[in-house]
């Protein structure tokens, strides 16, 4: 069991933050780059159970990262309804989750760039790979230079002047 006690500060000029209970492995991870912590969220949790064959693996580990519905209850409290999809449907509300304002525009173009997979399935109709994201976002994140990239910046630019969404 998790300790729950918050220590005062420290006269310890050492000391450079407050004990705020956590155990020792969660103070590790919170002092991690947000690159490692970004790869162990996107890494495949996936298994080989026989030769080209993959299960799901059965971890009871909460993830480090998920989007979540937050959905009302009837005491006036919240609760969270994570999304289990791999592939998702692209909404307003997704595309405000992933940080985009609301804006479905650059979303779209980097689909159409590939640096994301976003599949149409019917007329205004598209779902992108939420495992795809996170990589997109791990890969920007692991090399800050990433749009620095001329091959990749223009071939975003190409389908930017050729796309109008």
């Amino acid at each position: 069991m998790a300790k729950t006690t918050v220590s005062a500060p420290s006269d310890d000029p050492r000391r450079t933050e407050l004990d705020l209970g956590m155990d020792a492995k969660q103070t590790a991870r919170a002092s991690e780059p947000i690159t490692t912590r970004l790869r162990r969220a996107t890494a495949p949790k996936m298994i080989q159970v026989a030769p080209g064959v993959f299960a799901r693996e059965n971890t009871s580990a909460v993830p480090d990262v998920t989007l979540a519905y937050w959905i009302p209850q009837d005491d006036g409290t919240f609760k969270l309804l994570p999304f289990t999809e791999r592939m998702v449907r692209i909404t307003t509300k997704l595309v405000r989750m992933l940080g985009f304002g609301g804006q479905y525009n650059t979303l779209m173009r980097l689909g159409e760039a590939g640096f994301v997979e976003i599949v149409r399935i019917a007329p205004n109709t598209h779902l992108i790979n939420l495992d795809s994201w996170f990589n997109h976002v791990r890969r920007c994140a692991e090399n800050t230079e990433f749009w620095d990239d001329k091959k990749r910046l223009n071939t975003y630019q190409r389908v930017y002047r050729r796309v109008d969404l």
